[in-house]
């Protein structure tokens, strides 16, 4: 909730500020409003594609309204019963949809928002739609290595991937908005996924050629000892032999 806390405390500068919001438009009021925008800082709105003007006071936000804010500035955008839409610094937003289910397309930057229960209003990015399961919630998308995350703060949201693949996304969770996988690191930046440590090199071959020689040559030294012990015996008997036919022979 920590960003929701430093979005509550900006809420309240801005009030203290003497930022005062207007009041949402009545139920006879036009359809395309959507609600009422207020900013801090440097801000600027195009409507219907036409060139940007600088917002300096409370104004209607309108369908198709273009929203952006400079490095110091800060919009908040109320939605009545729909729900709240901050933007942080260097941030575009883009409002389609219909005055009684919002559609804020998240385009570059931070934007925080806090959906009312049973709320229809639904925040895009990424190719992805992000909407509230039912009850009230909370969270926030922004801009990370030039990919949209969206970080839940409170409650939970249905994300739609341009895939049609549908995930749900609680409380402390981040997925990436261009691909339904969820990352790691809560209220910080996505951690990459953690990389496995590269394996062993294999043992080096057992060197067959040289295990064959040793071979060879232990079996000739077994060999030739084996041969001089046969050829020593045999000597051995020889001479025996020669010294008994020695003793038989009479000198006379």
């Amino acid at each position: 909730m920590q960003h929701y806390a430093l979005w509550k405390r900006t809420l309240a500068s801005v009030v203290s500020a003497g930022l005062v919001l207007a009041q949402v438009p009545g139920a006879g009021a036009t359809a395309s409003v959507y609600g009422t925008i207020k900013v801090a800082g440097p801000a600027w709105v195009s409507a219907d594609s036409q060139e940007w003007s600088k917002v300096s006071s409370t104004r209607p936000l309108l369908a198709g309204d273009q929203l952006k804010t400079g490095p110091e500035g800060y919009a908040l955008a109320e939605l009545g019963a729909q729900g709240t839409v901050g933007m942080y610094g260097d941030a575009v937003v883009r409002t389609t949809g219909s005055a009684d289910a919002a559609i804020v397309g998240v385009e570059k930057g931070k934007v925080a928002f806090h959906v009312n229960e049973a709320s229809p209003m639904q925040v895009a990015a990424g190719g992805a739609s992000v909407k509230a399961t039912g009850a009230a919630a909370d969270g926030y998308v922004e801009t990370v290595q030039g990919r949209p995350v969206l970080t839940v703060e409170s409650g939970s949201f249905q994300v739609a991937m341009a895939s049609g693949k549908q995930i749900e996304v609680k409380a402390g969770e981040r997925v990436w908005l261009d691909q339904p996988v969820k990352v790691a690191g809560a209220y910080g930046e996505p951690e990459r996924p953690e990389e496995l440590p590269a394996a062993p090199p294999p043992p080096p071959a057992t060197p067959v050629v040289e295990e064959e020689k040793r071979g060879m040559v232990a079996v000739w030294i077994i060999g030739g000892v084996a041969l001089a012990a046969v050829a020593a015996v045999v000597l051995a008997t020889t001479l025996s032999d020669d010294n008994d036919d020695d003793d038989d022979v009479s000198p006379f």
